[in-house]
């Protein structure tokens, strides 16, 4: 065996000294980059030394510019921006310059403000009208500065919008002013807002009471909308899913929701009802639907909240009789308060759906994308129902067409009230809608750049518009505190314009519109698998007592995957596959349990059925069984009733005709209409009937041998006894000699012979 060493080389002594240097030399200068990266990246450019790109990891801090007032700026009054640096990261930014451009020529179209915004690209040249500098800002902090732009620098600008920059080192921002000219005052533009006033996307029919409970809170999304509405002349277009969601509930609703409702009911502005879960109209014409698709019912949903209030009621009387309800609170005056309104009935439908106040006959595609064909698929629909009547709640009967009206997206549109086809529209600019949806779900001080582009927009519109124009909220994804109020604000204080409503549209003289071919295979393609899964669980119900627990809710659940809310949403695609799995789990739920091969060595024996029910109502049913063979004789058709959320056992009498030999019986179920239900069965059946008599007769002869036998050995067995006695009484001595009597007796001489 080899010693240890005791030493090492003197040059592999070095060698290791020198790699361990350049290790802490390297880590030294990584720590020095990764340090000085953040205070890099927000200094100013210069050509000698460009700013390194930072890493994945490095918070870099954020410029927003933001003009004040909404970026109007009237005749004869100064520009006030201001800008922000915030810094998130860990390390102090040092003191730098920011440089404020403003540019000298108009973006005259909406899409030369999409260009600017979006790409930066802007005709004309650049006055800088403000260099402010920014001291050093601490980890974790902000900073700002206000620039004001003199009259003097603004008067040699005509009237219209214009693009404005802020860069601060190598971060830039970008929005845009309007600069009023004393003309608009004297324009008189109506301009008609739409706001919508629905939960945002679902995937099932009606909201829950803590989904209403959130939505209604202080700070909860319905509730933010009916605050930025109050007091405006917004029209309102109103999720009749929402209402209803409440009302099923009846005393059981959350507060805060029935107070949301009576609050909404009381409100003076105009409103139309969407379609339930806004549900998208283009997409059911697109699809080929000969009429809307709509709730069938809501019974359901009302049975079922009779269902926990009864078993609530139980809980609190500990299982004693339930509670007749609350009794009325008094109120602070001393008068009893009103009692809660009596449940509906279930088939009231009318009653759980209707909007108090809503104008009939009016659609919002989503998105406001339709066709000219689907406009008037609509209308024609509409006088078809017999709703285009001409009749609203308003009075109004000199509206054309009944007042029916549907809401279309067309940018190039200088006036709202439009004709496609013959079918009567409401046009609307969508990017107008995008910057009001920017306001609503922007926080603060972020939300005065979206005003800004809201107000340009507003203005550019306004400014050529030969009549009435629209502006819509379309669905808003996020409503901010006081985001709809500003946005509203915002368009109700734009010089030069009215409130206007959607009676004053469809009433204005209408200008043709070209209306394009808009349709989405997906969304058309969606709808048509939701609806061939509707009508797969429209058969499968038959096996209920009340099919529209299933039918109901698939209605009212496809309405609101088809609603307008889930348009480009990314999590569509996910709600879609999620629903078809529920759809196939309910298929799924009746059906017979696999059978195990069967062994019939009688004529006859009962089979064993399991069918298995996971629904929480009963399951009315018909199982048929068909051998394959005639060597077997079963019930055809067996009745079963299977218990809610249990297996039912179901015994189906089989007997054996002639012969032997492996008998197949399917086994499937049906509804009571002969609706087939879960996958057919298949029991294999090995029929052995000649083994009974065989087992018999063997059993027979073995049973009877056994005793004849027994008989036999007792009888020998007796009569060996009766010999023994009988020649132990003649020879009492045991010579074997005769007695007295003269009887034979034995010579001992020759045991076994008789003598004489």
């Amino acid at each position: 065996m080899t010693p240890p060493s005791t030493g090492a080389p003197r040059g592999a002594s070095w060698r290791r000294i020198r790699a361990a240097v350049i290790s802490v030399a390297l880590a030294a200068v990584v720590t020095v980059v990764v340090t000085v990266t953040p205070v890099v990246a927000a200094l100013p450019a210069t050509a000698a030394s460009p700013t390194p790109s930072p890493t994945p990891d490095v918070v870099t801090p954020s410029l927003v510019v933001s003009p004040v007032s909404g970026g109007l700026v009237r005749t004869g009054q100064p520009l006030s921006i201001s800008t922000r640096v915030e810094n998130p990261g860990e390390t102090t930014l040092p003191a730098a310059t920011a440089t404020v451009q403003l540019g000298t020529a108009p973006l005259s179209t909406s899409a030369e403000i999409d260009a600017w915004l979006d790409d930066g690209e802007a005709s004309g040249g650049w006055d800088t009208v403000d260099r402010p500098v920014f001291a050093p800002i601490e980890p974790e902090s902000e900073q700002g500065t206000t620039t004001t732009v003199p009259v003097e620098t603004l008067a040699t600008r005509v009237p219209g919008v214009y693009p404005l920059e802020v860069t601060y080192g190598t971060l830039e921002d970008r929005a845009v002013v309007t600069l009023q000219d004393a003309a608009a005052d004297q324009r008189s533009v109506g301009v008609g807002v739409v706001v919508a006033v629905t939960a945002g996307p679902q995937t099932v029919g009606l909201l829950t009471a803590d989904a209403l409970a959130e939505l209604t809170s202080e700070t909860g999304r319905l509730t933010r909308i009916l605050d930025g509405v109050a007091g405006t002349g917004a029209v309102l277009a109103v999720d009749p899913a929402v209402l209803a969601s409440i009302r099923v509930l009846g005393t059981e609703a959350p507060a805060s929701a029935t107070a949301w409702l009576d609050r909404l009911d009381a409100l003076s502005n105009e409103k139309f009802a969407l379609q339930f879960g806004d549900a998208d109209v283009t997409v059911q014409v697109d699809a080929g639907l000969t009429e809307l698709l709509a709730p069938t019912t809501l019974t359901y949903a009302v049975a079922a909240s009779e269902e926990t209030a009864d078993a609530e009621n139980e809980t609190d009387a500990g299982g004693a009789t339930p509670s007749a309800g609350p009794t009325p609170s008094a109120s602070p005056t001393g008068q009893p308060t009103t009692p809660p309104t009596p449940r509906p009935t279930p088939t009231d439908l009318d009653y759980l759906l209707n909007v108090s106040g809503a104008r009939e006959n009016v659609y919002w595609p989503a998105q406001g994308v339709a066709s000219t064909t689907v406009v008037e698929t609509l209308r024609d629909w509409s006088v078809r129902d017999g709703s285009d009547s001409g009749d609203t709640d308003s009075g109004d009967t000199a509206e054309p067409d009944g007042g029916f009206l549907t809401l279309v997206a067309a940018p190039s549109a200088a006036q709202a009230a439009g004709t496609a086809g013959t079918a009567r529209v409401a046009a609307y600019d969508a990017r107008t809608g995008a910057a009001v949806r920017a306001v609503t779900a922007a926080e603060d001080f972020d939300r005065a750049a979206a005003l800004a582009e809201l107000t340009a927009r507003l203005w550019l519109t306004t400014s050529t518009a030969t009549g009435t124009v629209l502006v819509v909220s379309d669905r808003l994804a996020d409503v901010s505190e006081h985001g709809l109020t500003a946005a509203l604000d915002a368009v109700r204080s734009l010089p030069g314009t009215q409130p206007a409503t959607l009676s004053e549209i469809v009433s204005a003289p209408a200008s043709a519109l070209t209306l394009h071919d808009t349709e989405d295979p997906a969304r058309v393609a969606a709808l048509r698998e939701l609806q061939a899964g509707a009508d797969r669980i429209t058969a499968f119900a038959t096996v209920l007592d009340d099919p529209t627990q299933l039918t109901g809710r698939e209605r009212t659940a496809i309405l609101q995957l088809i609603g307008a809310a889930w348009a480009g949403d990314d999590e569509w695609p996910a709600a879609l596959a999620a629903h078809a799995e529920a759809t196939a789990t309910t298929l799924a739920s009746v059906s017979i349990r696999p059978l195990s091969d069967i062994q019939l060595l009688g004529y006859s024996a009962p089979l064993s059925v399991w069918v298995e029910n996971a629904l929480p109502w009963p399951a009315n049913l018909v199982l048929t069984a068909a051998p394959d063979d005639l060597r077997l004789d079963i019930e055809r058709v067996t009745p079963v009733t299977a218990a809610p959320q249990v297996n039912t056992r179901v015994q189906v009498p089989i007997n054996a005709r002639v012969g032997s030999g492996e008998v197949s019986i399917e086994l499937r179920l049906f509804s009571t209409t002969y609706q087939p239900i879960g996958p057919t069965r298949h029991a294999d059946v090995n029929v052995r009937a000649e083994w009974e008599l065989y087992g018999i007769v063997i059993l027979s002869v073995l049973v009877g041998g056994l005793l004849l036998a027994g008989i036999i050995r007792t009888i020998l067995r007796r009569r060996r006894g009766r010999r023994e006695d009988a020649g132990a009484d003649e020879d009492p001595d045991g010579d074997g000699h005769r007695d007295d009597s003269g009887d034979l007796a034995v010579d001992p001489e020759r045991p076994g012979e008789d003598r004489g």
